[in-house]
Protein backbone atom coordinates (compact mmCIF):
# COMPACT_ATOMS: atom_id res chain seq x y z
CA UNK A 1 0.00 0.00 0.00
CA UNK A 2 2.98 2.68 0.59
CA UNK A 3 4.35 1.67 -2.17
CA UNK A 4 1.58 2.64 -4.23
CA UNK A 5 0.87 6.06 -2.60
CA UNK A 6 4.21 6.53 -3.00
CA UNK A 7 4.55 5.85 -7.01
CA UNK A 8 1.16 7.76 -7.44
CA UNK A 9 2.70 10.72 -5.64
CA UNK A 10 6.10 11.32 -7.17
CA UNK A 11 5.18 12.42 -10.55
CA UNK A 12 3.30 15.41 -9.10
CA UNK A 13 6.54 16.33 -6.83
CA UNK A 14 7.96 17.13 -10.43
CA UNK A 15 5.83 19.57 -11.18
CA UNK A 16 5.41 21.36 -8.04
CA UNK A 17 7.51 23.00 -5.33
CA UNK A 18 7.64 21.34 -2.05
CA UNK A 19 5.92 23.30 0.53
CA UNK A 20 7.15 24.28 3.77
CA UNK A 21 4.46 24.57 5.98
CA UNK A 22 4.13 24.74 10.13
CA UNK A 23 3.89 21.30 11.95
CA UNK A 24 0.13 22.33 12.60
CA UNK A 25 -0.96 22.03 9.35
CA UNK A 26 0.99 18.71 8.54
CA UNK A 27 -0.98 17.04 11.71
CA UNK A 28 -3.97 18.34 9.70
CA UNK A 29 -3.06 17.27 6.24
CA UNK A 30 -0.94 14.09 6.98
CA UNK A 31 -1.58 12.54 10.17
CA UNK A 32 -2.16 9.55 8.23
CA UNK A 33 -0.11 9.19 5.05
CA UNK A 34 3.84 7.98 4.83
CA UNK A 35 6.31 9.85 6.23
CA UNK A 36 10.36 10.69 6.07
CA UNK A 37 12.20 12.25 8.74
CA UNK A 38 15.65 13.89 7.76
CA UNK A 39 17.92 16.57 7.96
CA UNK A 40 18.39 19.32 6.08
CA UNK A 41 20.46 22.20 5.50
CA UNK A 42 18.05 24.30 3.36
CA UNK A 43 17.32 26.99 6.20
CA UNK A 44 21.46 27.29 7.22
CA UNK A 45 22.58 25.01 9.79
CA UNK A 46 21.07 21.60 9.76
CA UNK A 47 17.87 20.53 11.37
CA UNK A 48 15.21 17.87 11.49
CA UNK A 49 12.35 18.33 9.38
CA UNK A 50 9.15 16.02 8.57
CA UNK A 51 8.21 15.15 4.76
CA UNK A 52 4.48 14.22 4.04
CA UNK A 53 5.44 11.88 1.12
CA UNK A 54 1.87 11.72 -0.45
CA UNK A 55 1.75 15.64 -0.72
CA UNK A 56 4.91 16.71 -0.56
CA UNK A 57 4.47 18.91 2.48
CA UNK A 58 7.85 19.53 4.61
CA UNK A 59 7.52 20.66 8.39
CA UNK A 60 10.62 21.86 10.33
CA UNK A 61 10.83 20.37 13.79
CA UNK A 62 13.67 21.77 15.27
CA UNK A 63 15.45 24.77 15.78
CA UNK A 64 18.92 24.86 16.58
CA UNK A 65 21.03 25.58 18.80
CA UNK A 66 23.71 24.38 16.49
CA UNK A 67 22.85 21.54 14.16
CA UNK A 68 20.66 18.24 14.72
CA UNK A 69 21.00 15.26 12.71
CA UNK A 70 20.21 11.86 12.53
CA UNK A 71 16.60 11.23 13.35
CA UNK A 72 15.59 7.69 14.62
CA UNK A 73 12.12 6.93 14.79
CA UNK A 74 10.67 4.89 17.76
CA UNK A 75 9.16 1.45 17.24
CA UNK A 76 5.62 3.08 17.48
CA UNK A 77 6.18 6.15 15.26
CA UNK A 78 5.68 8.63 18.36
CA UNK A 79 8.99 9.61 19.12
CA UNK A 80 12.15 10.58 17.12
CA UNK A 81 15.50 10.27 18.72
CA UNK A 82 18.29 12.48 17.11
CA UNK A 83 21.86 13.85 17.69
CA UNK A 84 22.19 17.99 19.01
CA UNK A 85 25.57 18.96 18.01
CA UNK A 86 26.04 22.31 20.06
CA UNK A 87 29.87 22.25 18.71
CA UNK A 88 32.42 20.12 17.49
CA UNK A 89 34.52 18.75 19.93
CA UNK A 90 31.97 20.23 22.77
CA UNK A 91 28.78 19.88 24.45
CA UNK A 92 26.66 17.43 21.97
CA UNK A 93 23.52 14.90 23.27
CA UNK A 94 21.28 12.58 22.10
CA UNK A 95 17.75 14.00 22.20
CA UNK A 96 14.26 12.97 22.32
CA UNK A 97 11.43 14.51 20.87
CA UNK A 98 7.31 13.77 20.10
CA UNK A 99 7.20 13.15 16.18
CA UNK A 100 5.76 16.56 16.05
CA UNK A 101 8.36 18.62 17.60
CA UNK A 102 7.29 18.71 20.97
CA UNK A 103 8.11 17.33 24.28
CA UNK A 104 11.71 17.90 23.50
CA UNK A 105 13.73 15.79 26.41
CA UNK A 106 17.91 15.64 26.75
CA UNK A 107 18.97 11.53 26.54
CA UNK A 108 22.46 11.69 26.76
CA UNK A 109 25.72 13.13 25.77
CA UNK A 110 27.71 12.11 22.83
CA UNK A 111 30.71 12.86 21.34
CA UNK A 112 31.36 11.69 17.75
CA UNK A 113 34.38 11.97 15.43
CA UNK A 114 32.34 11.88 12.12
CA UNK A 115 28.75 13.14 11.23
CA UNK A 116 28.22 11.80 7.17
CA UNK A 117 26.36 8.85 9.17
CA UNK A 118 23.08 8.11 10.76
CA UNK A 119 24.42 7.61 14.45
CA UNK A 120 21.05 6.04 16.27
CA UNK A 121 18.67 3.65 15.75
CA UNK A 122 15.43 2.69 18.17
CA UNK A 123 14.93 -1.39 19.10
CA UNK A 124 12.04 -2.99 17.50
CA UNK A 125 10.95 -3.42 21.03
CA UNK A 126 11.27 0.35 22.01
CA UNK A 127 13.46 -0.31 24.82
CA UNK A 128 16.69 0.57 23.77
CA UNK A 129 18.56 3.06 21.43
CA UNK A 130 22.26 1.54 19.79
CA UNK A 131 24.49 4.76 18.94
CA UNK A 132 27.76 5.77 18.36
CA UNK A 133 30.29 7.64 20.34
CA UNK A 134 33.95 8.62 21.46
CA UNK A 135 34.15 7.38 25.38
CA UNK A 136 34.90 10.25 27.62
CA UNK A 137 38.31 8.74 27.85
CA UNK A 138 39.05 9.53 24.21
CA UNK A 139 40.14 6.95 21.29
CA UNK A 140 38.24 5.73 18.66
CA UNK A 141 33.90 5.67 18.39
CA UNK A 142 32.70 2.71 19.41
CA UNK A 143 29.13 1.29 19.66
CA UNK A 144 26.78 1.51 22.51
CA UNK A 145 23.75 0.54 23.85
CA UNK A 146 21.30 2.29 26.59
CA UNK A 147 17.99 1.84 27.34
CA UNK A 148 15.29 4.57 25.78
CA UNK A 149 15.51 7.34 29.14
CA UNK A 150 19.40 7.19 28.58
CA UNK A 151 20.53 4.98 31.43
CA UNK A 152 22.58 2.02 31.75
CA UNK A 153 24.84 3.43 28.64
CA UNK A 154 26.72 -0.60 27.89
CA UNK A 155 29.72 -0.46 25.14
CA UNK A 156 28.85 -3.39 22.68
CA UNK A 157 31.99 -3.32 21.38
CA UNK A 158 35.46 -3.46 23.66
CA UNK A 159 37.89 -3.82 20.82
CA UNK A 160 39.62 -1.36 19.22
CA UNK A 161 38.16 0.51 15.80
CA UNK A 162 35.93 2.93 14.83
CA UNK A 163 31.95 2.00 14.63
CA UNK A 164 29.32 3.86 12.79
CA UNK A 165 25.41 3.38 11.67
CA UNK A 166 24.05 0.86 13.99
CA UNK A 167 20.77 -0.11 12.39
CA UNK A 168 18.51 -2.95 14.39
CA UNK A 169 17.08 -6.39 12.73
CA UNK A 170 13.57 -7.42 13.60
CA UNK A 171 14.23 -9.66 16.07
CA UNK A 172 16.80 -7.16 17.62
CA UNK A 173 20.04 -7.97 15.99
CA UNK A 174 22.42 -5.10 15.03
CA UNK A 175 24.39 -4.23 11.84
CA UNK A 176 26.74 -1.36 12.05
CA UNK A 177 29.96 -0.18 10.07
CA UNK A 178 33.21 -1.05 11.59
CA UNK A 179 37.17 -0.63 10.63
CA UNK A 180 38.70 -2.36 13.42
CA UNK A 181 42.17 -1.90 11.37
CA UNK A 182 41.93 0.22 7.86
CA UNK A 183 39.01 -0.74 5.72
CA UNK A 184 35.21 -0.46 6.54
CA UNK A 185 33.00 -3.06 6.50
CA UNK A 186 29.56 -4.23 7.68
CA UNK A 187 29.69 -6.66 10.87
CA UNK A 188 26.66 -8.15 12.34
CA UNK A 189 26.36 -8.89 16.38
CA UNK A 190 23.38 -10.15 18.80
CA UNK A 191 23.99 -7.66 21.92
CA UNK A 192 21.55 -10.19 23.64
CA UNK A 193 24.53 -12.26 23.89
CA UNK A 194 26.40 -12.23 27.29
CA UNK A 195 29.98 -12.34 27.57
CA UNK A 196 32.48 -11.18 25.64
CA UNK A 197 30.60 -10.79 22.21
CA UNK A 198 32.42 -11.24 19.03
CA UNK A 199 30.65 -9.17 15.87
CA UNK A 200 30.56 -11.34 12.38
CA UNK A 201 31.85 -10.00 9.74
CA UNK A 202 29.19 -9.48 6.69
CA UNK A 203 31.26 -7.80 3.85
CA UNK A 204 35.31 -7.77 3.72
CA UNK A 205 36.72 -6.07 1.07
CA UNK A 206 39.67 -3.33 0.31
CA UNK A 207 36.80 -0.99 -0.48
CA UNK A 208 34.83 1.33 1.93
CA UNK A 209 31.25 -0.32 3.40
CA UNK A 210 28.97 1.90 5.33
CA UNK A 211 25.40 3.07 6.41
CA UNK A 212 23.75 -0.22 6.78
CA UNK A 213 19.66 -0.23 6.82
CA UNK A 214 18.32 -3.79 7.70
CA UNK A 215 15.05 -3.93 6.42
CA UNK A 216 12.11 -4.35 8.69
CA UNK A 217 11.33 -7.96 7.21
CA UNK A 218 14.47 -8.99 7.88
CA UNK A 219 15.40 -10.52 4.86
CA UNK A 220 18.11 -7.90 3.41
CA UNK A 221 20.86 -5.40 4.43
CA UNK A 222 21.07 -2.12 2.17
CA UNK A 223 24.64 -0.68 2.86
CA UNK A 224 26.68 2.26 0.99
CA UNK A 225 29.83 1.04 -0.70
CA UNK A 226 32.70 2.64 -3.28
CA UNK A 227 33.64 -0.85 -4.61
CA UNK A 228 32.42 0.11 -8.10
CA UNK A 229 34.30 3.36 -7.84
CA UNK A 230 31.54 5.59 -6.34
CA UNK A 231 29.40 5.46 -3.66
CA UNK A 232 26.48 3.23 -4.76
CA UNK A 233 23.18 1.84 -2.64
CA UNK A 234 23.97 -1.87 -2.27
CA UNK A 235 22.02 -4.91 -1.00
CA UNK A 236 23.00 -8.16 0.35
CA UNK A 237 21.33 -11.13 2.53
CA UNK A 238 22.37 -10.96 6.37
CA UNK A 239 24.79 -12.92 5.78
CA UNK A 240 26.72 -11.21 2.86
CA UNK A 241 25.24 -13.80 0.14
CA UNK A 242 23.39 -12.06 -3.15
CA UNK A 243 25.08 -8.47 -2.73
CA UNK A 244 24.56 -6.76 -5.70
CA UNK A 245 24.14 -2.89 -6.36
CA UNK A 246 21.01 -1.11 -6.59
CA UNK A 247 22.03 2.11 -7.98
CA UNK A 248 24.76 2.68 -10.32
CA UNK A 249 26.18 6.27 -10.98
CA UNK A 250 29.16 8.41 -11.31
CA UNK A 251 27.67 10.62 -8.38
CA UNK A 252 27.62 9.79 -4.46
CA UNK A 253 24.96 8.44 -2.68
CA UNK A 254 24.80 7.58 0.63
CA UNK A 255 22.35 6.70 4.07
CA UNK A 256 19.92 4.52 2.55
CA UNK A 257 16.11 3.99 4.45
CA UNK A 258 13.67 1.20 4.14
CA UNK A 259 10.18 1.76 3.73
CA UNK A 260 8.00 0.20 5.84
CA UNK A 261 6.49 -2.69 3.75
CA UNK A 262 10.36 -3.04 2.93
CA UNK A 263 9.50 -2.45 -0.63
CA UNK A 264 11.31 1.04 -1.31
CA UNK A 265 14.52 2.85 0.32
CA UNK A 266 15.00 6.51 0.37
CA UNK A 267 18.47 7.74 0.24
CA UNK A 268 20.53 10.65 -0.34
CA UNK A 269 22.08 11.26 -3.73
CA UNK A 270 24.23 14.71 -5.27
CA UNK A 271 22.85 15.36 -8.34
CA UNK A 272 24.61 18.47 -9.97
CA UNK A 273 26.29 19.45 -6.64
CA UNK A 274 23.30 19.68 -5.03
CA UNK A 275 22.04 16.92 -2.23
CA UNK A 276 18.51 15.81 -1.81
CA UNK A 277 16.60 12.98 -0.86
CA UNK A 278 15.49 10.03 -3.75
CA UNK A 279 13.63 6.98 -4.06
CA UNK A 280 14.06 3.54 -5.76
CA UNK A 281 12.39 0.13 -5.21
CA UNK A 282 14.14 -2.67 -3.75
CA UNK A 283 13.78 -4.81 -6.84
CA UNK A 284 15.80 -1.65 -8.23
CA UNK A 285 14.31 0.79 -11.64
CA UNK A 286 14.47 4.42 -11.79
CA UNK A 287 15.29 6.68 -8.94
CA UNK A 288 12.62 9.32 -8.19
CA UNK A 289 13.39 12.71 -6.01
CA UNK A 290 11.44 13.11 -3.45
CA UNK A 291 11.41 16.84 -2.47
CA UNK A 292 11.22 18.81 -5.42
CA UNK A 293 13.12 22.08 -3.96
CA UNK A 294 16.42 20.08 -2.98
CA UNK A 295 17.93 21.72 0.07
CA UNK A 296 21.46 19.62 0.94
CA UNK A 297 18.85 16.95 2.79
CA UNK A 298 20.23 13.57 4.44
CA UNK A 299 19.74 10.92 6.41
CA UNK A 300 16.26 10.34 5.69
CA UNK A 301 13.40 7.31 8.21
CA UNK A 302 10.70 6.39 7.70
CA UNK A 303 7.74 6.70 10.05
CA UNK A 304 6.45 3.39 11.01
CA UNK A 305 3.15 2.38 9.92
Amino acid sequence: MISRIIVRCCAALLAAATAVIGVAMLIGAAARGPQIAFDSARSGAEEIYLLDVARGLVARLTRGPGMNIGPAWSPDGERIAYVALVQPGGENWVMSMRWDGRDVRRIAPVQLNGWNNSPLAWSPDGASIAYATVSTSGGSQGLYRMHADGSAPQRLITTSGSAYSPTWSPEGRLAFAWAPVANTDIFVLDPAQTGAVRPQRVTDSYYTDTAPAWSPDGAWIAFISDRAGSSDVYLMRPDGSDLHALTQTPEREGNPAWSPDSAMLAFSAMRDGVQTLYLIGAGGGDERPLLAVPGQDSRPAWRPS
